[in-house]
Order: structure tokens, then C-alpha cells, then sequence
């Protein structure tokens, strides 16, 4: 049986060395993802701290 695969979206920061181990391991397990880097998209910090409450990265939605 085939595991059903879902599209990770990973909000990231670029000097995060936290955000890339989680981008090593997507990629390593090859699951499918959007990465979102909120240093340059400031609305999606916003989004990020509305849906979870938290203000750190990486954060996760799938």
C-alpha cells in the first residue's frame, strides 16, 4: 500500500541552521515542498504567527 504523500509548506529563515536540517531531511525522504523564506516575505511571518502563535522558524503547515 502506497503512502498518500501531502505537500509540506516550510516557512524558513536563510541563515537558519534548523531550516535547512528540515529541507536535508524533506528532501532525503523525498517529500514534496514549498519552502516559504519569511525574511523576505514579511506577510508570511504574519501568517505564521496567527496560525500558530509562535514567533520562531522553521514552522510546518501540510
Amino acid at each position: 500500500m502506497a503512502l498518500k504523500r501531502h505537500k509540506v509548506t516550510v516557512y524558513t529563515m536563510s541563515l537558519c541552521p534548523v531550516c535547512k536540517m528540515v529541507k536535508d531531511f524533506l528532501q532525503l525522504n523525498e517529500i514534496p515542498y514549498e519552502e516559504i523564506k519569511i525574511d523576505l516575505n514579511p506577510f508570511a511571518f504574519v501568517k505564521i504567527i496567527a496560525n500558530t502563535g509562535m514567533l520562531t522558524v522553521p514552522a510546518n503547515e501540510y
